[in-house]
């Protein structure tokens, strides 16, 4: 498929040289959907899964802690659980400083990239970043936390429904169930709400572009095209 996309570039190339003027590159395609640079990948799986203080990890196969293969006293335990729980707490301050530092380097290009656009779309391509920078929250957090909810009430729920009956405990079961309903749609609506806002800081234009990328809106008519045709389906029938 790669090859594919850059065959018009490469032959673009190809007829600039062969002319004798100096060939000008051709702006790469989908810029905000290529993919990442390796390196920069390969970095940041270093930072995530770098062997914690006293623990034993090869790349494949074995992974362990000094503690499982010493024997220890409970107070010797206790200073190592102390001293790696002092080293996540530190490690969080330290990522805070990375992001932070991030943001703003990020700040310092995304300037950059702002100026290089029409100088009439500039203030609305600032708007709307600014915006979606404040509401970004990683998938993964946004999950954690609803499972994280949906733990402790599945928790609440066993220790409620221990010695109750078994219609009682299925009542408990169908009250667990709603809420994981309502709550996943809530988070939905939540998303389709923040792409309205969106949509609300730019001009007609670039939000009839911006709809391309909506996955909701992509889903939604991906199902309208699936339903079969009323009409069709009738005439079958006759």
């Amino acid at each position: 498929m790669r090859l594919f996309l850059a065959l018009p570039l490469l032959l673009a190339a190809a007829i600039s040289l062969a002319g004798d003027e100096k060939p000008i590159p051709a702006p790469p395609d989908k810029l905000y959907h290529r993919e990442l640079s390796t390196d920069w990948l390969w970095a940041i799986e270093r930072l995530r899964i770098l062997p914690r203080p006293g623990e034993i990890r090869t790349t494949e196969g074995l992974t362990a802690g000094v503690t499982d293969i010493y024997e220890l006293q409970p107070a010797e335990t206790a200073q190592i659980e102390k001293a790696l729980s002092e080293y996540d707490a530190a490690l969080l301050q330290k990522t805070a400083k990375w992001e932070t530092e991030m943001k703003e380097l990020r700040a310092e290009y995304e300037a950059k990239v702002i100026a290089a656009l029409p100088q009439a779309k500039q203030a609305e391509a600032k708007k709307v970043l600014d915006f979606t920078h404040a509401k970004w929250i990683t998938p993964s957090e946004r999950e954690g936390k609803f499972r994280n909810e949906f733990a402790a009430r599945a928790k609440a729920f066993r220790e409620a429904t221990k010695d109750k009956s078994l219609e009682d405990k299925a009542d408990g079961q169908e009250t667990i169930a709603r809420w994981v309903k309502a709550e996943r749609a809530k988070l939905r609506k939540e998303d389709v709400d923040l792409i309205f806002a969106v949509r609300a800081c730019l001009s007609p234009d670039a939000a009839e572009k911006l709809d391309k990328f909506d996955r909701y809106k992509l889903a939604q008519a991906q199902a309208q095209e699936q339903q079969p045709d009323p009409a069709k389906k009738d005439n079958a029938n006759k």
